[in-house]
């Protein structure tokens, strides 16, 4: 059973964005510079709580 009280998250918010049509996502970026994890979508607000991805894979 996945308990998700027990997941951590990443709250981000970015001020300064340009207006777009579209959206903004976010990327994290492992130690070594060599892959890209997609995390989610910032909200209209420039704001989001996203999930932090299991290491243990």
């Amino acid at each position: 059973m996945d308990d998700q009280r027990s997941r951590r998250t990443f709250d981000i918010t970015v001020k300064g964005l340009p207006r777009t049509a579209g959206y903004f996502e976010v990327w994290l970026m492992d130690k070594t510079h060599t892959e890209l994890v997609s995390m989610g979508v910032l909200g209209p607000d420039g704001r989001a709580t996203l999930p932090v991805p299991d290491t243990s894979t």
